[in-house]
């Protein structure tokens, strides 16, 4: 596995990733949301992120996180990828960069919210996405915490 920057030619591939991993996680939200939203991913919030692909050995874009300043704004592993370790492997790469990340996670997306809490993220306030209407958690991982 690789971890490397993200370039303008990633993004019609992780668009698709995001699309396909979001349609798995959040069945809470209607289906037409994450498909209409789609274009916007591509040609709005990936190119003004600072992204990190992660590629299988055989050079194939798996998964991705995208960071706004410290803050993480998505992190997506495609379907059949999940349990291969690659969204721990992203979510350190970032940890390796920052003394403090933040993130937003939907509440009913309990897979996630474990798995945040597993890498060291702790619920410290929440909220609701305005522009689905569900409830998320705002988490906060410190390497302080963990020293």
């Amino acid at each position: 596995m690789n971890i490397r920057p993200y370039t303008a030619a990633d993004a019609p591939v992780l668009a698709d990733i995001w699309l396909e991993a979001s349609l798995a996680a959040h069945s809470f939200i209607p289906e037409d949301y994450w498909r209409d939203s789609k274009s916007r991913m591509e040609q709005e919030y990936l190119p003004n992120s600072d992204n990190f692909v992660l590629e299988d050995d055989s050079g194939k874009a798996q998964g991705f996180i995208s960071l706004l300043g410290r803050h993480v704004a998505a992190l997506f592993v495609h379907p059949m990828a999940q349990g291969m370790g690659y969204g721990g492997a992203l979510l350190r790469h970032a940890q390796q960069m920052f003394d403090e990340l933040t993130l937003h996670v939907y509440k009913l997306n309990t897979d996630s919210v474990h798995f945040y809490a597993y890498h060291g993220f702790i619920i410290i306030a929440q909220g609701v996405d305005t522009s689905t209407g569900a409830a998320e958690l705002h988490m906060r991982w410190t390497k302080a915490q963990h020293l």
